[in-house]
């Protein structure tokens, strides 16, 4: 098998290598075109989309029983009177579009904050903060895959909580104190292209005093452009890339160098014959006609060599582009004959 094999070779070898080395030479090319190609893309914007989120704040106050008010509750942007206060009915009510389809995580967050502040300059929100304590209402977060999404939540805030947590601190501090509860609904997008995009939006309600106005604060809406980019290579692919450029050009290195040793094993095998024989080898610049003889080929010049001894015949040495052919001519019909095949 190992013989079959080799003589296969030795008859082919050249359009081996040179199949080989056109391989690895296409495959060493892609892997560094794609790398390169790859590398100078990084961060190159390759789709710009808009995503537009909305946040909308509605409360009701839910009124006491009392001889005063003669209905259930006041709606918004009015004044209240703090001792006939039931609950405030919060509706949060989100949503989002995209100009196109977009894959996400959206984490919604509502939470109510305490806020203490010493009583001493004209404007409760401009006062310098002494405490500040946030309570967390609810937490959500979801993968989704839409171009549009909706989230409703209605959460019941009972002040008297809060009112008496700020008085038990004001208790423990002999300032004067003013404070207020901070209700805020904050949604973040994460991932959107390594771009999270966060809309907020709030009220805030004084627990300082009998008659009170909630005040809103944040983003009603919110638009903002995201730009896709090209995602870099990971740290694998490009040691993988860079492993197959360089198997490519050890492998044309490798190619080539067997390449010029089998040019060069040929000539020294006939010059070596040249060198060692010239007294009995004759040098024909005149081509011969082999289809005109009886050819018999001999295994090696070995053997050629111990023919021209025997029949006192001198050998005689032409080259062409298939080879050196080294020959006897016993009769005028009969050549025998010992080629060193050129491997090109």
């Amino acid at each position: 098998m190992k013989l079959w094999f080799k003589r296969i070779y030795d008859e082919h070898a050249r359009t081996f290598l040179v199949a080989v080395c056109v391989f690895c030479l296409a495959v060493s090319a892609a892997a560094g075109g794609y790398l390169g190609y790859r590398l100078l893309r990084v961060r190159q914007v390759t789709n710009i989309f808009n995503v537009e989120q909305k946040e909308t704040l509605e409360y009701r106050v839910h009124i006491r029983k009392n001889p005063y008010i003669d209905q259930p509750y006041l709606g918004m942007g009015e004044n209240y009177l703090y001792s006939y206060t039931d609950y405030i009915e919060l509706r949060s009510s989100y949503s989002f579009s995209a100009s196109e389809l977009i894959n996400t995580r959206y984490e919604y967050q509502a939470s109510a904050t305490i806020v203490s502040r010493y009583n001493r300059a004209v404007g409760g929100s401009n006062n310098p903060e002494v405490m500040s304590k946030t309570y967390i209402l609810e937490q959500v977060a979801e993968e989704i895959n839409s171009d549009h999404f909706r989230l409703d939540r209605t959460y019941d805030i009972f002040l008297e909580p809060y009112k008496r947590e700020l008085e038990d601190f004001a208790a423990t501090v002999d300032t004067n104190l003013i404070g207020e509860v901070r209700l805020d609904i904050k949604v973040t997008l994460k991932n959107l292209e390594n771009e999270d995009d966060t809309i907020a939006k709030g009220v805030t309600i004084p627990l300082s005093s009998e008659f009170y106005t909630i005040e809103t604060h944040g983003d009603a809406e919110k638009t903002q452009e995201h730009k896709v980019l090209e995602k870099p290579l990971s740290i694998w692919a490009i040691l993988l890339l860079s492993f197959l450029i360089l198997v490519g050009v050890a492998g044309i290195l490798a190619c080539l160098k067997k390449l010029l040793d089998r040019r060069s094993a040929y000539r020294r095998e006939i010059g070596g014959y040249l060198k060692s024989y010239d007294d009995v080898i004759v040098n024909t610049s005149t081509p011969i006609d082999f289809k005109a003889y009886r050819i018999v080929l001999v295994e090696s010049f070995k053997e050629l060599l111990n023919m021209s001894n025997k029949a006192n015949s001198p050998i005689m040495y032409w080259e062409n582009s298939q080879g050196a052919h080294f020959y006897i001519v016993n009769d005028e019909s009969l050549l025998v004959l010992y080629t060193v095949k050129n491997p090109h």
